[in-house]
């Protein structure tokens, strides 16, 4: 099925902003660098963020919401930080979250201010229509552009070879990495065709690799 890069721009609701507004008015910039989980049952995303805080201010200045925790400070420049996060959803907010469980990259850019977001996003027509009908119960769509996703230097998966690509991307979308799996490594290496020791062991390098280059100079 043909995938399409769209990329929205919008406005979050001021119920939205919440407990986040005493953050934000602190930044000079907010930006996901890579959404490295998401867990749709729990309400749980992990991920890789980058914030210039405004002059003057310290990371400890910052007020987070108990749903939010930062699990590490992999990074500083000066006023710039790369942090390791978590997010938690609210309970009331859990329905809407589970309406947002398609099968879809998020990728750059993913911005925010305290007025605007931009979210860039990677799936095929059908589900991101049924993104852009869910999406306008939190925010007001200011405007929506695609493009045809393409894989360059930044893009995580480039520093995999094109086998290990090949069977990541393959136990993804059959639902190894899902919890409970729906699919185990023996069923995966049929899928494949190989062995399920090399499916292990490409899986076990690609892992390896990605979190390598993620976390490489921090």
């Amino acid at each position: 099925m043909p995938m399409k890069k769209m990329i929205i721009r919008c406005r979050p609701r001021s119920e939205m902003i919440g407990s986040y507004q005493g953050v934000l008015d602190k930044l000079e910039s907010f930006e996901l660098l890579d959404l490295l989980k998401i867990d749709f049952e729990k309400g749980e995303k992990m991920g890789l963020i980058e914030i210039e805080l405004k002059e003057g201010l310290k990371l400890e200045d910052l007020d987070f919401p108990a749903s939010y925790e930062i699990l590490s400070v992999l990074k500083q420049e000066g006023q710039r930080y790369v942090l390791l996060g978590k997010v938690k959803s609210p309970k009331e907010m859990m329905p809407l979250f589970r309406k947002l469980d398609l099968d879809l990259v998020w990728t750059a850019p993913m911005k925010r201010t305290r007025d605007e977001m931009v979210m860039g996003v990677i799936g095929s027509e059908e589900n991101l229509r049924i993104l852009l009908d869910v999406l306008p119960e939190v925010c007001d769509i200011v405007d929506v552009g695609f493009q045809n996703p393409t894989v360059d230097s930044y893009d995580s998966l480039s520093c995999l070879t094109p086998r290990q690509k090949e069977i990541l991307t393959a136990a993804r979308e059959n639902g190894y990495y899902d919890h409970p799996r729906k699919i185990n490594a023996e069923e995966l290496a049929g899928l494949i065709g190989i062995s399920k020791a090399t499916t292990l062991e490409h899986l076990r390098k690609a892992e390896s690799r990605l979190m390598g280059a993620i976390f490489s100079g921090h």
